[in-house]
């Protein structure tokens, strides 16, 4: 993190050290490559790393009550206009350890930053772990999400999505909205006023309701069943 830190807040063309002029961005774009790939070798290597304490600057690190699951997120700093993250997930199975690299759609590269997981026990004893992230579209505009998975046996797909929410008779694994970040921001707190999050008893899990790209103060609340999150409309 700090050779990314240099790049982006320290270098300057008329550097000397380099006796050129050296491409900021294709510089970070490199440094960021590297650390997602040494990332993604350790957390596959290494199992006793999911026990560590870790505290790196700048990258946020979360971990399920069971460490069985981790992940690592970071802004590449590549743009000046927009912001760009990675994530590597760690995931301990019967097979071993694993580092995945969950940010693809299909092909198509992703840009989420994790902030928590919420791990949750299902009656019939599967454990589902519910993790929250964002993404940053432009100065303003910020996407939340939550997403439920399962850790497999299968070591090709070591976690795969699992529907664990259903909004009438609608089953999903993945819940997001788009909002006015600054609209929701709260400077005398230093915090957002709504955000995702799960009751205390693990047994409710409120969304925030927008309107367009504003907050309205009210909450989507999903009742746990003992297996997944339905939608209902009388909860509090």
């Amino acid at each position: 993190m700090e050779r990314i830190e240099y790049w982006k807040f320290k270098y300057e063309p008329e550097d000397t050290s380099f006796g050129y002029e050296v491409d900021r961005y294709d510089s970070l774009s490199y440094i960021n490559d590297e650390l997602y790939d040494y990332l993604r070798d350790v957390c596959g290597t290494m199992p006793q790393l999911m026990s560590y304490n870790m505290n790196i600057e700048d990258m946020k690190i979360v971990t399920s009550n069971d460490k069985k699951l981790r992940t690592y997120s970071w802004e590449r700093y590549e743009r000046d206009d927009n912001h760009h993250y990675d994530a590597i997930m760690q995931l301990i199975t019967e097979h071993g350890s694993y580092g995945h690299a969950n940010q693809y759609v299909g092909d198509k590269k992703v840009s989420r930053f994790y902030e928590d997981i919420y791990t949750i026990k299902t009656k019939d004893g599967k454990t589902i772990y519910l993790l929250k992230s964002k993404s940053i579209h432009s100065n303003n505009l910020m996407q939340k999400a939550i997403t439920s998975y399962v850790l497999t046996q299968e070591k090709k797909d070591p976690i795969v999505r699992v529907n664990a929410f259903q909004k009438d008779k609608t089953t999903l694994s993945f819940i997001d909205y788009y909002y006015d970040y600054l609209s929701n921001y709260s400077f005398e707190d230093t915090k957002e006023e709504f955000d995702i999050h799960l009751s205390k008893n693990n047994k409710k899990l409120y969304i925030p309701l927008v309107d367009g790209d504003m907050m309205t103060g009210d909450w989507l609340v999903y009742v746990f069943n003992g297996y997944k999150f339905v939608y209902s409309k009388k909860a509090k």
